[in-house]
C-alpha cells in the first residue's frame, strides 16, 4: 500500500566574492567581475517514512567528487539520509564559479559550497510536511545540436539536421492545502549562453530565470529547481534569416530563453493532476564505461612537445601539457585506463514517476533512449550529477560513428582524473542497461 510522502525544501545561496575566486568556463581563468545574477542551490527532501532522498538542483558548471563527499558526510551526520541517497545536480551554467582549486577556485570557497548544499538540505529536512506529487510534459524548441556530420567526420556547428529532445519533464510537489510547495523542470541544454569573457559577471544564466519566473508566478513560497538533462551535445539557439545559430548572448536574450522556458513549464504544471500516496525508493548501482582505444606513448609527447614549442600557447594550454604528458607516462609504462567505474542512480516516487541520475555531460540522443527505457509516463533523466569532473562526456553511438571521438578534445583539459582517450559510444546501451534493469 502506498504510504504518505512527505518533502521539504529550502535554497541557498553560493555565488562567491567577486574578484577572487574564477569562473568556471576554463577558457576565461580570471576572476569574476560582477555579478548579474545570484548563484542558488536548492534542495528537495522525499520521505515516505521508510525511505528517504535529497535532490539538489544548484547553479554550478558542476560539483566536484571532493565537494559530493563532503555534503554526504554532512548529510549523514545532520539527518541520517544515507550518502547514496543524495543527488547533485549541477546546472552547468558556464557564468557560475570555479569549484577546483587546481583550476583557480579559493580552498575556502569549496569548503564553505560543501557545507552550505549540505546545509539546505539539513533545512529542508527539517521542514517535510505531507504532500501530493503530480508530473507532467510539455515542448520547448529553443535548442539544437552543436554537432553536425560533415563528410570528412563531424564539425561542432550547429546542426538542425541531429536529433534533439524538446521535452519538458515537470514534477509537481503540493501542499495537502494545494499549493504548489516545488515545481522542479526537467530540460536538457547547455546554459552557454552569458559567457562570453566580454561579460564576466556570475549569472545562473537561462535556468536561474526560469526558476524566476516559476517561483514569481506560483508564489514566493514556492522553489522552482532546474534538473539538468542531457545536454552534453546541445546549446540554445538563436534564429536568423540565414538560419539558426548558437546564442552567445546578453542577459537580456538569456533572460528570454529562461521565460520561454519558463512559460511550458507553468503551462504543464498547472495541468498536472496531483495524487495522494507514493511509496519512494532510490538504488544506486555501479556501471563500467569503456574509453576508445588510446594512442601510442609517442603521439601524446608529440602533442606536449607541440605545446611547449608555441610561444603563443595560450594559457589554458597548460591543461592539455599536463595531459599529454601525464598519458604519455601511462603510454610507456603500460597501465593506460580503458574503463572507468561510475555511479548511477534511480529515484521512484510511486509506479508512474522515474529520476535516473547519472554524472557526466551525457549526449541528448542516449538520453532520449534512457527516458523510453524506464517505461514510465512521468520519466527523468538528470545529467551533470555528483562528480561530473571526473567523467567528462558521455557520447552516443551515433556521434562516435561520425568520428567524434577522436575529434572532441575537451576531456584534455578538465577531466580528472586524467584519461587517455575519450568515453566510446557503447556507453549509450550500457547505461541504457542500467535503467531497465534497475527499473525491474
Amino acid at each position: 500500500m502506498d504510504g504518505a510522502l512527505k518533502a521539504g525544501v529550502a535554497r541557498v545561496n553560493i555565488t562567491p566574492a567577486v574578484g577572487f575566486d574564477w569562473m568556471a568556463d576554463f577558457m576565461i581563468l580570471q576572476p569574476a567581475r560582477g555579478v548579474a545574477g545570484e548563484l542558488m542551490a536548492r534542495a528537495l527532501v522525499l520521505d515516505d517514512g521508510r525511505t528517504q532522498a535529497a535532490i539538489v538542483t544548484a547553479d554550478l558548471l558542476w560539483f566536484s567528487g571532493e565537494i559530493l563527499a563532503a555534503v554526504r558526510s554532512h548529510v549523514e551526520r545532520l539527518t541520517g539520509i544515507p550518502g547514496p541517497h543524495v543527488i547533485l545536480n549541477a546546472s552547468h551554467t558556464h557564468a557560475s564559479a570555479e569549484v577546483d582549486p587546481d583550476y583557480g577556485a579559493s580552498r575556502e570557497y569549496v569548503v564553505e559550497l560543501g557545507k552550505k548544499v549540505a546545509g539546505a538540505i539539513y533545512m529542508a529536512w527539517q521542514a517535510r510536511e505531507e504532500v501530493r506529487v503530480g508530473y507532467g510534459t510539455g515542448s520547448c524548441p529553443i535548442s539544437i545540436s552543436r554537432w553536425r556530420r560533415t563528410d570528412e567526420a563531424c564539425e561542432w556547428a550547429p546542426a538542425p539536421e541531429s536529433p534533439v529532445d524538446h521535452e519538458v519533464g515537470v514534477l509537481r510537489v503540493d501542499r495537502l492545502d494545494g499549493s504548489p510547495l516545488a515545481v522542479l523542470v526537467n530540460y536538457p541544454a547547455h546554459p552557454s549562453m552569458y559567457h562570453s569573457p566580454q561579460y564576466m559577471c556570475y549569472s545562473a544564466e537561462y535556468p536561474g530565470f526560469m526558476c524566476e519566473v516559476v517561483e514569481e508566478h506560483f508564489g514566493s513560497d514556492t522553489t522552482a529547481m532546474m534538473l539538468m538533462g542531457a545536454g552534453g551535445d546541445v546549446k540554445i539557439k538563436r534564429d536568423t534569416p540565414q538560419g539558426p545559430v548558437f546564442a552567445v548572448a546578453d542577459e537580456a536574450e538569456t533572460r528570454q530563453a529562461g521565460h520561454d522556458l519558463a512559460v511550458v513549464a507553468i503551462e504543464v504544471a498547472e495541468q498536472a493532476a496531483r495524487g495522494h500516496g507514493h511509496d519512494l525508493s532510490l538504488q544506486t548501482t555501479q556501471v563500467r564505461l569503456p574509453l576508445v582505444p588510446p594512442k601510442a606513448a609517442e603521439e601524446y609527447e608529440a602533442e606536449a612537445r607541440s605545446i611547449r614549442d608555441n610561444p603563443d600557447a595560450r594559457p589554458a594550454e597548460r591543461y592539455r601539457l599536463q595531459w599529454a604528458e601525464t598519458s604519455a607516462e601511462m603510454a610507456r609504462r603500460g597501465d593506460v585506463p580503458t574503463m572507468v567505474d561510475m555511479e548511477v542512480q534511480l529515484l521512484r516516487i510511486g509506479r508512474d514517476i522515474a529520476i535516473f541520475a547519472t554524472p557526466g555531460e551525457l549526449f541528448n540522443e542516449v538520453g532520449t533512449r534512457i527516458k523510453r527505457a524506464l517505461g514510465v509516463p512521468g520519466a527523468f533523466v538528470a545529467a551533470y550529477c555528483n562528480d561530473t569532473p571526473r567523467v567528462g562526456y558521455l557520447p552516443s553511438r551515433r556521434v562516435q560513428e561520425w568520428g567524434w571521438c577522436e575529434l572532441d578534445h575537451q576531456l584534455k583539459y578538465f577531466t580528472r582524473p586524467y584519461l587517455p582517450s575519450n568515453f566510446s559510444g557503447e556507453v549509450e546501451d550500457i547505461l541504457v542497461e542500467a535503467a531497465q534493469q534497475m527499473m525491474q
